[in-house]
C-alpha cells in the first residue's frame, strides 16, 4: 500500500530545539523557585509534556502559569532553534513524489504558531484556491502560473524567492 502522507514530529525531528527547551525549562525553574536543572536531568525528559515538567521540575506551580511562561519564551530563547540536517531534502523528496507532509507536536500552541508563523512560511501553489488559502492564513504566496505575491513560470524559480 503506498504512503498517503508523512507526519513529522516538530521538536527533535524537524527542528533541533533541545537546547531551546533546556533554556526555557531552566528559566522557568528559576522563575517558579524550582531546582537547578542539569543537562543530563533535562535531556532524559526532552519531549515530555509541560504537565510532566511541572511534576518533575517545579511541583506545585499551576500548569496554566507554566504554559503561559513557555508560550512567551520564544523571543528570549529562539536563537537556540535550528533546522535538523536533511529536513529540506527529505521534504523536497516527499513533495516531488506528491506525498503530503504535516507537522505534529505536543509543544505549546503559541510556540508552534510562533515558530511556524506566516512571516516564515511560504505557500507555493498553482490555483486561485491556493492563493485564497494562503491569504486566509496570512502566508506569503508564490503562484506557479497564477498571480500572487510573486509569480513564477517554473518551480525552480521559487528557491531564489525564499
Amino acid at each position: 500500500m503506498p504512503t498517503a502522507a508523512v507526519m513529522f514530529d516538530m521538536d527533535g525531528t524537524l527542528l533541533e530545539s533541545r537546547r531551546y527547551w533546556f533554556a526555557v525549562v531552566q528559566d522557568a525553574s528559576r522563575t517558579f523557585g524550582g531546582p537547578q536543572i542539569s543537562w543530563d536531568d533535562y535531556n532524559s525528559t526532552f519531549g515530555q509534556s509541560s504537565a510532566d515538567d511541572v511534576a518533575q521540575f517545579f511541583p506545585g506551580t499551576p500548569l496554566d502559569k507554566v504554559d503561559a511562561f513557555y508560550n512567551c519564551a520564544l523571543p528570549r530563547h529562539g536563537h537556540h532553534i535550528t533546522l535538523m540536517d536533511g529536513v529540506m531534502d527529505v521534504i523536497g523528496a516527499l513533495r516531488s513524489r506528491a506525498i503530503p507532509c504535516a507537522c505534529v507536536t505536543n509543544s505549546p500552541t503559541a510556540f508552534t504558531v510562533d515558530v511556524l508563523t506566516p512571516e516564515n512560511c511560504v505557500m507555493v501553489g498553482d490555483s486561485r484556491f491556493d492563493v485564497m488559502a494562503a491569504r486566509a492564513a496570512g502566508i506569503r504566496m508564490v503562484g506557479l502560473h497564477v498571480d500572487a505575491d510573486a509569480r513564477v513560470s517554473h518551480l525552480s524559480e521559487v528557491l531564489p524567492l525564499l
